[in-house]
C-alpha cells in the first residue's frame, strides 16, 4: 500500500507537516518499509498487525526499515534500485552515534514504570538526527524537507506509534563519561533546545486504555532542553539516554533509558573521510584546550615555583648564617667546668614492654639497665643470694642522691642491675620511657648553663654500645664530631689540632687512617672502636662528660690509658683545658684506676650504699658495713662484694655518715639539667658535613650506587628491546602504553632500596641526634638529597632515556623532556614513600609489608591492568591514592597527542586517532598538566611533610 504525505491540523510540531523517512499514513503515525533510498512518499506502509516491517530492502532492517545493517548495505540497496552516487564515490554505512549528515536511530526503551504498565510488550524509540540535509547529488538519497540541527523521535508499542517529539538547535559533542557503568570509550552527547512532544489522544499510552496511565497531559507538556548521550560501541549496539528538561523531572536523572541502540547513515567514502578528519581536528582542539594552562593550573605552577624559590632562598640563608657564625668572636677566657647534683632521684619503668614498631626501646622492655645478666654470679668460695631487688618489679632507682663537683672525676660502681646505666642516662638528660622523680641540677656558680650557650659544649655522653660510621676512618669520624660539636667560629686549624690531640691521648695513632668497619667488613678492633666512641665525646671539650662503661672491651693497658686521659680532662691538664666534670660507670676497676677517682658512688639494687672519696672506702667497709677489706685486696672489688651481699635484702642507705660532702651538695640550688639534643652549629654546616660523609661512604662502598646504575641500564635495555619500535597498530598502541607501565613498575620496585638504606643508618642517626651533632631536618636533607639524586634521579634518567628512544616514542625534544619530568617526579614520590616507611617502622618486616601493599595497589589501580571505569564504585576511589595512575595517565595523554593508529579490522583498513582509542582501552582521560601538578604538589609535598614528621617523631634515641 502506497504512502501519502498528508498535512494535518491536530499537531503543532512543524517537523511533522511532511512525514520524515520511515513515517507515513494519517498524521504520520504509521511506519513505512523499504529503505531510506525510497522517497518517503513512495514507501509502503507497515501492516498494522505486525510489530516490524515484514520485508525491507536488502541490507536494511529495523521497525521502519531505516537501519542499514552492514558496511556495504547502502551500496547494495542503491544498486538494486538503480541509484548511482556521484562519479568516483562509493557508499558505506556509518553506524556510529555521531551523525555525519542524517542519522537514523532505533533503541529499545527499558524504563521500569513503562515496563510494569506494559509487561511483555515491545517499547521502541526511533529517531532521525539531522546535522545537515543529505547531499542527494553525492549519495543518491531522495530529498525530503529536512532541517539542519533538528531531531524527530517516536515511541512505539508493539509496532504502533504512541507519541512523537521534535527538537531544534541540536549539536554533537564528545564526553569521557559513559552512559553505562561498563562503558569504556566515552560517549557522544546530542544536545538540543526547544523540545516539544505530541501525544495523540487515541493511542494506548496517551489515553490509558492499554492498561497504563493516561500520558497525554504529561507528554504534551514536555519542553526545555534535550540531552541524548550515547556510548561509543564497537558492535554498533550500545546504550543511550533520552533526558533533560522536564523528562528529568518526571523520570529521574537517567530520563528514558535506551538499550540495544543501532545507528544508520548512508554516506559516501569521501564524506566519511572528511568526517574522521574533522573529528580528529576537533578532538585535537579539545585536547589542546584541555592542555591549555587554565587559571588553577597557572596557580599550581606558581605555587611550585614559589616552593623551589623558597628552597633556594633557604639554602642561601643557611650559607649566610654559617658565614656570620664563623665571624663571631671567640670567648677570650676559658670556660670552667660545671658540677652536677642530684637529690632523691627515683625511677620506675612499666613491666609491659612497648611494641618496637611504636618506639619501644631496649630499656622499656627489660627491667635491668646494664648489659650483663641481672642474676648474681658466684665468687670463689661463697654463694651469694639471688638478685631479688625492686628492679625486678620495675623500680630501678630508690631516692638516690649524690654530687659531682666541678672538675671532678666521679665513678658510679655497682653490680649488674644496680641502676648505674639508668642513673647516668638521667644525669645526661637522655629521653627515658619510665617515670622519673627527683631533682637533677647544675652547679655553675651563676654562669650561663643553657645547652645553647656560647663557648664550650655543656654535656657529652658516651653510650655503652658503640654506634660508629662504618665507612669512615678514625680521623674522619673524630673530625666529623669536631665539626659539629665545636662552634662554627672555631678555626679549622684548631679543630684539626683537637682531633690530633685526642688521637694521641687515646693511643689511636696507629689506626687513625683505618676504616672503622662493621660486621662483615673488617676494620679496627672492638677496643679501638670503644676508644673512638670516647674520642668523639672528647673532641667537644664538654663541661660535663658522662660515660657508660667506657672501659668495657679494653685491655688493662688501654683501660689505664683511657682513665689517665679522663683524669687529665677532669683536672684540665691538657692543651687549652679548663677542666671537665667526668661521671662514668665502672664494673670492676683496678686499684690504680679506683684511686684516680675524686669520688666513688656505690649502688646496690637502685640504692646508694656509699658516696665519698676512694681513700675513705676501707674505713666505711669496716666501720659502717662490718666487712673490713682483706689485706692486699682491691678495695673496688671488696665494695662490689658488699653490694652483691646487700642486693638481696632491703637495706637502708648506708652512705649517710660517710661522705660529709653529700649534704652540702644536695642543698645547693641551680638549674634543671637541659636536654643534650641541642645543636652547636648551623644547619648548613650540619648538612654539609653529613653530605660529605655520604659521598665518602659511596666512594668506599660503591657496590650500592653501581648496582643501582648498572641495574637501571640493564633493565632499560631489556624492556626497551622487548618493546623495540612498537608499531602504530591497535596492538602496537597497547604495547606503547605497556612500555610506560613497565617503566613505572621498575621505578616502584627499585625505590624499595630507599627504605632499607634509611633503616640501616637509623641507629647511628638516633645516637648522633641524641648527642646533639645535628638536627633531624639536617639529616633528612642530606640523606634525602644523596638518595634521591645519586640513587634515583641519575639511574632513573638513564632508564627513562633508554626506554624512550628504544620504544620509539615521540621524537621531539620538548616531548622527551616533558615525559622525563613526569617520570622523574613519580620516581621521587615513590622514593619519599619508601623513606617514610623506613623511618616510621623500626621493624624492617613491617616496612617491607607496607611497601608491598603500596606497590600492589599502584599496579592494580595504575590504569593498565584494570580499566578503572569497570572497578566497583566502592573501590574506585583507591585510584586517586595511587601516584602511578597519574604518572601513566599524564605520560599516555602526552604521548598519544596527534598519534594516528592504522590497522585492519575484519579485513577493512581503519585509521583512527589514538586519542579516540585510549579512553576505551585504559580509561586514562586526564590532562598532562593536571597529573603533573598532582604528582609534584600533592604527592611530593604530602609525602615530604609526612616523612619529616616521621623522622622527627620516630628516629630518636628512646631509652
Amino acid at each position: 500500500m502506497a504512502n501519502t504525505t498528508p498535512r494535518y491540523s491536530n499537531s503543532t510540531l512543524s517537523l511533522y507537516h511532511s512525514c520524515p523517512p520511515g513515517l507515513g499514513g494519517d498524521d504520520c503515525q504509521s511506519a513505512t518499509c523499504n529503505s531510506t533510498f525510497v522517497p518517503p512518499s513512495s514507501r509502503s506502509l507497515k501492516p498494522a498487525n505486525v510489530a516490524t516491517c515484514p520485508r525491507c530492502t536488502d541490507g536494511f532492517g529495523g521497525l521502519n526499515c531505516n537501519i542499514c545493517q552492514s558496511a556495504d548495505s547502502c551500496g547494495t540497496a542503491a544498486t538494486s534500485l538503480n541509484i548511482r552516487p556521484a562519479a568516483g564515490e562509493t557508499l558505506t554505512c556509518h553506524q556510529g552515534p555521531r551523525p555525519i549528515s542524517t542519522t537514523q536511530l532505533q533503541c529499545n526503551i527499558n524504563q521500569p514504570t513503562l515496563s510494569t504498565f506494559y509487561p511483555g510488550k515491545s517499547i521502541v524509540m526511533t529517531m532521525t538526527k539531522v546535522v545537515q540535509p543529505d547531499n542527494t547529488t553525492l549519495t543518491g538519497l531522495p530529498s525530503w524537507p529536512a532541517v539542519g540541527g533538528t531531531t524527530t523521535s517516536q515511541v512505539w508499542l508493539d509496532g504502533v506509534m504512541q507519541y512523537y517529539c521534535q527538537a531544534s538547535n541540536c549539536s554533537s559533542t564528545n564526553s569521557t563519561t559513559p552512559v553505562s557503568t561498563g562503558g569504556s570509550g566515552g560517549s557522544d552527547v546530542w544536545t538540543c533546545s526547544e523540545l516539544k512532544c505530541y501525544c495523540p489522544p487515541t493511542t494506548a499510552m496517551c489515553s490509558g486504555n492499554g492498561g497504563g496511565i493516561a500520558m497525554e497531559g504529561i507528554v504534551n507538556q514536555l519542553s526545555g532542553t534535550l540531552s541524548m548521550p550515547c556510548d561509543y560501541g564497537e558492535d554498533g549496539k550500545t546504550k543511550c539516554q533520552f533526558k533533560g528538561g522536564q523528562l528529568t523531572t518526571y523520570l529521574g536523572e537517567a530520563g528514558l533509558p535506551l538499550e540495544d541502540c543501532t545507528f544508520s547513515s548512508c554516506v559516501t567514502q569521501s564524506e566519511l573521510s572528511a568526517f574522521w578528519l574533522s573529528s580528529e581536528s576537533k578532538s585535537a582542539q579539545a585536547k589542546e584546550k584541555d592542555d591549555t594552562l587554565s587559571g588553577p593550573v597557572i596557580g599550581g605552577i606558581t605555587v611550585l615555583c614559589v616552593v623551589v624559590a623558597a628552597l633556594l632562598g633557604l639554602l642561601l640563608c643557611g650559607w649566610w648564617q654559617r658565614r656570620r657564625a664563623q665571624r663571631r668572636p671567640k670567648g677570650g677566657e676559658a670556660v670552667r667546668a660545671v658540677g652536677v647534683a642530684w637529690e632523691d632521684v627515683d625511677y620506675r619503668v612499666s613491666r609491659k614492654a612497648a611494641p618496637k614498631w611504636l618506639g619501644g626501646s631496649k630499656t622499656s622492655a627489660p627491667l635491668h639497665d646494664d648489659a650483663e645478666s641481672p642474676h648474681q654470679e658466684k665468687t670463689a668460695g661463697e654463694t651469694l643470694p639471688s638478685l631479688d631487688t625492686a628492679a625486678a618489679h620495675g623500680h630501678i632507682l630508690h631516692h638516690v642522691s649524690g654530687h659531682a663537683p666541678p672538675g671532678s672525676l666521679v665513678a658510679i660502681l655497682g653490680p649488674s642491675g644496680a641502676g648505674k646505666t639508668t642513673l647516668v642516662e638521667l644525669l645526661a638528660g637522655k629521653e627515658k620511657s619510665g617515670a622519673f622523680k627527683g631533682n637533677i641540677r647544675l652547679d655553675g656558680a651563676g654562669e650561663d648553663l643553657s645547652a645553647t650557650s656560647p663557648g664550650r659544649r655543656l654535656l657529652a655522653f658516651v653510650d655503652q654500645e658503640d654506634q660508629l660510621p662504618a665507612y669512615s676512618t678514625v680521623r674522619e669520624a673524630l673530625r666529623f664530631a669536631a665539626e659539629l660539636t665545636l662552634p662554627d667560629n672555631v678555626p679549622e686549624e684548631e679543630k684539626r689540632g683537637i682531633v690530633q690531640s685526642v688521637i694521641t691521648t687515646l693511643g689511636l695513632g696507629a689506626v687513625a687512617d683505618s676504616i672503622i668497619g662493621e660486621r662483615g667488613r673488617r676494620g679496627i678492633s672492638g677496643g679501638e672502636k670503644r676508644r673512638v666512641s670516647i674520642g668523639i665525646a672528647l673532641v667537644a671539650r664538654p663541661r660535663i662528660l658522662v660515660l657508660d662503661e667506657p672501659l668495657s672491651g679494653l685491655d688493662a693497658y688501654n683501660a689505664a690509658r683511657v682513665m689517665m686521659a679522663l683524669r687529665q680532662l677532669a683536672s684540665g691538664d691538657h692543651e687549652g683545658g679548663a677542666g671537665t666534670t667526668v661521671i662514668l660507670t665502672l664494673h670492676q676497676p683496678s686499684s690504680q684506676m679506683f684511686h684516680m677517682l675524686d669520688q666513688a658512688i656505690l649502688l646496690s639494687a637502685g640504692r646508694t650504699l656509699y658516696a665519698g672519696p676512694p681513700g675513705e672506702a676501707m674505713r666505711w667497709c669496716e666501720e659502717t658495713m662490718g666487712h673490713p677489706c682483706p689485706r692486699g685486696h682491691n678495695v673496688a672489688d671488696h665494695l662490689l662484694e658488699i653490694a652483691m651481699r646487700t642486693s638481696g635484702t632491703r637495706q637502708e642507705d648506708h652512705s649517710g655518715g660517710s661522705s660529709p660532702k653529700r649534704e652540702a651538695a644536695v642543698a645547693q640550688t641551680g638549674q634543671m639539667i637541659p636536654r643534650t639534643t641541642s645543636t652547636t652549629t648551623t644547619w648548613f654546616t650540619q648538612v654539609r658535613a653529613l653530605t660529605r660523609r655520604y659521598l665518602s661512604t659511596a666512594k668506599r662502598d660503591a657496590a650500592g650506587p653501581l648496582a643501582h646504575l648498572v641495574g637501571h641500564i640493564v633493565l632499560g635495555l631489556i624492556v626497551g628491546g622487548a618493546f623495540f619500535h612498537v608499531a602504530t597498530t591497535i596492538s602496537g598502541f597497547q604495547n606503547r602504553v605497556g612500555s610506560l607501565y613497565f617503566l613505572f613498575m621498575l621505578m616502584l620496585f627499585a625505590s624499595m632500596s630507599a627504605m632499607t638504606s634509611i633503616h640501616a643508618v637509623r641507629p647511628l642517626m638516633a645516637r648522633e641526634r641524641s648527642d646533639g651533632l645535628y638536627s633531624p631536618w639536617a639529616f633528612l636533607v642530606a640523606h634525602g638529597t644523596y638518595d634521591i639524586v645519586f640513587l634515583r634521579l641519575i639511574p632513573g634518567l638513564l632508564l627513562s632515556t633508554i626506554l624512550y628512544w628504544m620504544v620509539g616514542l615521540r621524537s621531539s625534544a620538548a616531548s622527551f623532556f616533558e615525559y622525563l619530568l613526569l617520570a622523574l617526579i613519580f620516581y621521587i614520590d615513590t622514593t619519599l614513600y619508601m623513606l617514610l616507611l623506613g623511618s616510621l617502622f623500626t621493624n624492617l618486616s613491617l616496612s617491607i609489608l607496607g611497601a608491598s601493599t603500596f606497590i600492589l595497589l599502584n599496579i592494580a589501580f595504575g590504569g593498565f591492568l584494570l580499566n578503572l571505569s569497570t572497578i566497583p564504585p566502592v573501590l574506585r576511589w583507591i585510584q586517586w591514592l595511587a601516584p602511578m595512575k597519574y604518572a601513566l595517565e599524564g605520560v599516555t595523554q602526552h604521548e598519544i597527542k596527534g598519534l594516528q593508529v592504522n590497522d585492519r579490522v575484519g579485513g577493512v583498513p581503519v585509521g583512527l586517532s589514538a586519542e579516540l582509542i585510549a579512553p576505551g582501552l585504559f580509561s586514562l582521560t586526564g590532562s598532562y598538566y593536571r597529573d603533573l601538578l598532582v604528582l609534584a604538589l600533592g604527592f611530593t609535598v604530602g609525602y615530604a611533610l609526612l616523612l619529616a614528621g616521621a623522622v622527627w617523631w620516630r628516629m630518636r634515641d628512646r631509652r
